[in-house]
């Protein structure tokens, strides 16, 4: 039914309509949970490209389509894309919001998660230390996110032995 509505939204409104990327988005979604990785990606990488043509690399709904199909990379296995996408998010937070804005700091956390998913236990690891300590800094050390970050640093520290 997702499919359906993704495609008749396209023909109503166009590909860069909002309606037809909201539904997209949730075809992908949709696909996902289901297990179908590869229309998943294909449709998030769809709708990234109609998001960066319409609004540009840097807009939010371009970066949290980025990080949609990071997830889908991630879960398909693919984790050397989800971390190049995962790293350009990372950049434009970084350039737009400076280093100690949230949506920032959680794209460091989604980086070093995406290391983790990858086996690259070094990098991973110092991502997760210096990403507890920007949390602890910018928050303190007892907000929930900072605690949810500690307990990632334990997860990473526990799968590296």
């Amino acid at each position: 039914m997702l499919e359906d509505a993704a495609r008749r939204s396209e023909r109503v409104h166009g590909t860069g309509g909002a309606g037809t990327l909201a539904a997209r988005d949730q075809y992908a979604a949709a696909c996902l949970a289901a297990g179908n990785l590869t229309e998943a990606i294909r449709c998030c990488q769809r709708s990234l490209a109609d998001r960066e043509r319409l609004h540009g690399p840097d807009d939010p709904g371009t970066l949290t389509a980025r990080l949609q199909l990071a997830g889908a990379c991630l879960a398909a296995g693919k984790t050397k894309d989800a971390i190049a996408q995962c790293k350009r998010v990372l950049a434009s937070r970084e350039r737009g919001l400076g280093a100690d804005h949230p949506d920032t700091l959680a794209a460091r956390a989604r980086l070093a998660a995406a290391y983790d998913a990858a086996g690259q236990m070094g990098a991973a690891l110092q991502l997760h230390q210096e990403t507890c300590a920007d949390y602890e800094r910018v928050f303190g050390g007892d907000h929930p996110d900072t605690l949810a970050r500690r307990a990632d640093l334990a997860h990473a520290y526990f799968a590296a032995g």
